[in-house]
């Protein structure tokens, strides 16, 4: 199973590797694939979770769409002090890290521990304050950007140093994806692929963003097919061309 054992990137920054599953067309939504022939899907999941936890990642990084099923708290100011304005960090701080971007705040939570994992909101400098306390009084971790579009570069250097990061999984969707990539912090590509199909106009892409790619140089670095019909592809992203890709 999957390993990682490359050093840093130069600048000390925690490595970065987007770790997906997708089917054969690149789409990232599973629920809208076609099936794989005598195979659960829910084997082929088990098996993407396998492959994450073979890196020990100090975490994941997603957006507010891929996390919002699961966000199933009650919105409720608990009053109080002024909440810190930069950043919060909760108890259990610990456990491996669920990073989740939410700059205008509309995701709530029952605590902050999800999975056995510590949740980290990232927001935008607008929200208000009762989201805050809400935030902090459940021991949820937060981090203001100072600006209400994330820069991925300000949250890694965030992560390592409250949280000791030296590796982060991205997992998505297509737009975070896009995010890490466009700043040229993605340094591999991790795509568990199966055998199925979304086909959809407009679905969900691996990769979504406005700007060329034409500047980036990937290469193989592994191809291991696994059980369940799957098949797990690394490819190294060239930093010295992916840098502000536009």
């Amino acid at each position: 199973m999957a390993t990682d054992t490359n050093s840093p990137p130069p600048n000390s920054r925690p490595r970065v590797i987007c770790h997906m599953v997708t089917g054969l067309d690149a789409r990232v939504d599973v629920s809208s694939w076609c099936a794989t022939e005598g195979v659960e899907r829910s084997d082929q999941t088990d098996l993407y979770y396998e492959l994450m936890r073979g890196f020990g990642a100090r975490g994941y990084i997603v957006g507010r769409v891929t996390m919002a099923p699961y966000a199933t708290g009650m919105a409720e100011d608990p009053g109080g002090a002024a909440p810190a304005r930069r950043l919060h960090l909760g108890v259990n701080r610990d456990l491996p890290l669920a990073v989740v971007l939410d700059p205008s705040g509309k995701l709530h939570w029952e605590s902050g521990v999800l999975d056995g994992e510590h949740l980290v909101m990232v927001l935008g400098p607008d929200v208000p304050d009762g989201h805050l306390r809400e935030l902090a009084s459940r021991s949820i971790s937060y981090l203001v950007s100072p600006t209400q579009r994330i820069d991925p570069d300000w949250l890694l250097a965030e992560l390592a140093e409250h949280f000791g990061a030296t590796l982060m999984l991205v997992e998505g969707g297509g737009v975070i994806n896009g995010l890490f990539l466009e700043a040229g912090l993605i340094d591999e590509f991790s795509l568990l692929m199966i055998p199925a199909l979304d086909g959809r106009e407009g679905a969900r892409n691996l990769v979504e963003t406005s700007r060329s790619m034409t500047e980036l140089k990937l290469s193989l670095k592994s191809v291991e097919a696994l059980e369940h019909q799957a098949v797990h592809l690394r490819y190294a992203v060239n930093r010295d061309t992916s840098v502000r890709v536009g």
